[in-house]
């Protein structure tokens, strides 16, 4: 199948941090990757489809046990409430509502606490949100993902966003936020992950054991290093690595490295991509790893 590009990426002070929102008077822009032929109902029984949303973009990426076979990423319009868009591009995309084996659906949102599995209940979820001051609107829904390595979260979504793709994958779709896959990630030394999704630095720090994890607002570098000064006012981050993932991260790895001389990216999951699939602007980190951590 062949896609049209239209697509604008302009970098925040040249940076190109995190991803832009992209806008095309109304109508959805796209940066696709596909395999050679186009995915059949059968097909889709044995395969896996990620899914992440944020304000900005609706990204995918189908897989099988082999690994990642075709992404996309679509534009949203911001003007227009994020249920209407992610209804229009379900309807308009039928790749979208295949009967895939399993489905994870990754939320990208700042609205989220991390809680020990054991301590949630299914409507245990308004306390926390109270307890930390999340707001929670008449059209929210609080969503209990599934536990990681014990750690289970509450996330607030939009009701008729979450409806829809309940009703349309049901038991086959899992959630997982973006610091939920970062957690259980394997890496040997202690680190520092940042995970750029949308306009949202997702960061864990990790020794053994999760330390700290939070989703902050990230649009420039400047923001991004005042955070790692707080970091390291706790943690001695020179003992640390700093991992760099997610969305238009070879810019920002440049520049931390000035500051931090174990800086790294994932090349291990940047070279398994197939060539087509390789792309700045597709979470490929949240995508592949949100089914397993050591792939």
């Amino acid at each position: 199948a062949i896609c049209s590009e239209s697509i604008v990426s302009t970098g925040k002070n040249n940076l190109d941090i995190c991803v832009t929102n992209l806008q095309n008077q109304g109508e959805k822009s796209r940066r696709m990757s596909f395999e050679a032929q186009n995915i059949t109902p059968e097909q889709a029984t044995v395969r896996s489809l990620a899914l992440q949303i944020s304000g900005q973009d609706l990204q995918f990426c189908i897989l099988t046990d082999k690994g990642p076979i075709r992404s996309a990423r679509y534009g949203l319009d911001s003007n227009l409430p994020l249920s209407a868009t992610v209804s229009q591009l379900i309807r308009d995309e039928e790749v979208l509502r295949l009967p895939y084996k399993k489905i994870c659906l990754i939320p990208v949102t700042e609205k989220v606490c991390l809680v020990p599995a054991e301590l949630t209940t299914p409507e245990g979820g308004q306390a926390y949100m109270q307890a930390h001051g999340i707001p929670v609107g008449q059209d929210d829904q609080i969503i209990r993902t599934d536990p990681v390595q014990g750690i289970a979260a509450y996330i607030v979504l939009p009701q008729p966003v979450w409806q829809e793709l309940q009703a349309l994958y049901g038991q086959r779709m899992q959630v997982l936020h973006p610091l939920q896959i970062a957690a259980r990630k394997t890496h040997q030394e202690p680190t520092v992950e940042i995970n750029f999704a949308g306009d949202w630095a997702n960061i864990t720090v990790k020794d053994v054991r999760l330390q700290y994890c939070e989703v902050l607002p990230c649009t420039e570098a400047a923001e991004l290093l005042f955070y790692l000064q707080q970091l390291n006012k706790q943690y001695d981050l020179q003992d640390y690595d700093l991992l760099i993932t997610g969305e238009g991260i070879e810019q920002i790895r440049k520049i931390l490295k000035g500051y931090y001389r174990k800086t790294l990216v994932d090349k291990e999951l940047r070279s398994s991509l197939p060539k087509a699939l390789r792309n700045e602007e597709i979470n490929h980190n949240n995508l592949i790893y949100c089914f397993d951590a050591d792939r």
